[in-house]
This record gives structure tokens, C-alpha cells and sequence, in this order.
């Protein structure tokens, strides 16, 4: 006994004893009958572009395939404006969130130039305050030196002229 076969239109069902057939509701009956294979149809490069000029009653592969029969009554079917300007609406969004992200990506691409610009500043500023730093010990040494060398020559001096002093 054979299982109940759905009948959808375009559907084939595969039976290993009889291959492929096309399930047709108004044929159900008939589902004894030997199939008849469908011829595949390859059309050429040159056609390829051209399937929304075919009608969708238009004989050959078209008659033999009834997706290919359902595809064409959907392509010649107007689509109505509303669907189109919904579709429209979603494009353009779709465009200003793409370029929304480019522009995100440029100004986070700008802000980690400018991060590691700052950086480098302070780096730089840390370098040159630790110059300026050893600078200033050097001077403070100099100073003291000079403060001492000036305490002895006084000291020096002092001692000196007043010894000339005494001796008289």
C-alpha cells in the first residue's frame, strides 16, 4: 500500500522504485501512472539575464517546471508602491547606519592618534621636567660650592688681614 502523497504545487516526490514525479493536486488519482522525466534545461549565458522578459505563460521550461511558473507569476506581479517605499526607507537607512559606523570608526580611529599623541607629551614633559630637575641640583651644587668657596676666601682673608694688624 502506498503512503497518502501531499500535493502542493511545484512539489516532487521521490519514490525509489519509480524516481522522481511531480505531485499535481488534480492528478492525485492519477498516481499510478508512470511519471514522464523532466528534460533539465541549461539556458545559455546570453539568456541568463533575461527571464523577467519571458512570460509567465510562455512555452517551454517554463510549462514543464512549475516553480519556474510560480518565480514568473511573482516577477510579473507589480509589486505595490507602498512595499517599494518601504523598501526604499529601509535603503537609505541602511546607507545612513553604514556611514554613521564609518564615521564611528574614523573618529575612534582619530581619538587613539590622539591618545597616543598625549602620550608622547606627557613622556615628554616627564623627560624634560627630569632635565629641568638635575639642572637645578647641579646649580644648587654649584651654588653651594661657590657659598663655601666664598665662606673660606672670607674666612681666609679675614684671618689674614687682621694678622698684619696684630703684629704692628
Amino acid at each position: 500500500m502506498r503512503e497518502p502523497i501531499l500535493a502542493y504545487k511545484g512539489l516532487m516526490h521521490y519514490d525509489p522504485d519509480e524516481g522522481w514525479a511531480r505531485v499535481d493536486p488534480q492528478a492525485q488519482a492519477e498516481a499510478d501512472v508512470e511519471p514522464q522525466p523532466v528534460a533539465p534545461l541549461s539556458p545559455r549565458m546570453s539568456e541568463a539575464h533575461d527571464f523577467h522578459q519571458v512570460s509567465p505563460n510562455a512555452e517551454g521550461f517554463v510549462s514543464q517546471d512549475p516553480l519556474l511558473e510560480e518565480l514568473f507569476d511573482q516577477l510579473h506581479d507589480p509589486q505595490s508602491d507602498e512595499v517599494a517605499n518601504h523598501w526604499k526607507f529601509i535603503a537609505q537607512r541602511v546607507n545612513l547606519l553604514s556611514e554613521g559606523m564609518s564615521q564611528r570608526r574614523q573618529i575612534k580611529q582619530q581619538l587613539q592618534d590622539l591618545d597616543a599623541e598625549l602620550d608622547d607629551l606627557r613622556q615628554t614633559i616627564l623627560k624634560d621636567l627630569d632635565n629641568l630637575q638635575r639642572v637645578a641640583e647641579h646649580q644648587l651644587v654649584q651654588a653651594k660650592l661657590r657659598a663655601e668657596v666664598s665662606h673660606l676666601a672670607r674666612h681666609r682673608l679675614s684671618s689674614h688681614l687682621r694678622s698684619p694688624l696684630d703684629e704692628e
